[in-house]
């Protein structure tokens, strides 16, 4: 789109319409900055960190009936503001729970971003993982030999707002990565 700003315009006290003013203009008399247009502009150029997933084993060297360490790098809270007109609206966005299906059909939902293995700290010591999975099949069925894992992050969004009055909840906001994995059986072989 181009750029500019949206204006509620309002005529003694009371709300009239609502116009787009193509940046260089000057809005119209009696304007002022929608609040909630500017929350929903500054969550849309919010600075978000990629999603990474991160697992123990790596995720072309899972094997069946092993436990699996998810976590992922880029869970942070992200805020940014957008302005105009004298109004300023500054949303926060939270990340919380992530729930992680695993292409195998399964889904595990996890509170936050998961631990990933401490490889200086004994494998028993970190079981089970705080956010973790089993693999009861191999991947060699599978499109590409391998299982599509999605982890998809549930954030909160607010806002507030200075110049105007507003604020509050804004609607859910979800940010996904994905990677393949593969799952190999383990052969014992007895001499």
């Amino acid at each position: 789109g181009q750029p500019g700003h949206y204006y509620d315009v309002y005529c003694n006290g009371v709300f009239d319409d609502t116009v787009f003013v193509p940046a260089g203009q000057n809005a119209p008399a009696g304007a002022v900055a929608s609040p909630l247009v500017l929350a929903e502009q500054a969550e849309d150029s919010a600075p978000f960190p990629k999603l990474s997933i991160v697992m123990s084993p790596p995720a072309g060297r899972e094997a069946v009936n092993f436990p699996i360490f998810l976590s992922l790098s880029g869970y942070a809270p992200v805020s940014a503001s957008a302005s105009a007109g004298g109004v300023t609206s500054t949303v926060s966005v939270v990340p919380g729970t992530v729930t992680w299906q695993m292409g195998d059909g399964h889904i595990v939902t996890c509170t936050g971003p998961g631990v990933p293995f401490d490889p200086s700290r004994p494998f028993a010591s970190q079981l089970p993982p705080a956010c973790g999975y089993t693999y009861s099949l191999s991947s060699a069925n599978q499109p590409g030999d391998a299982f599509q894992v999605t982890a998809t992050v549930s954030y909160r969004a607010t806002w507030t707002v200075a110049g105007a009055s507003g604020g509050g909840v804004l609607g859910p906001v979800t940010r996904t990565a994905s990677t393949p994995v593969t799952v190999g059986e383990i052969q014992v072989l007895n001499q």
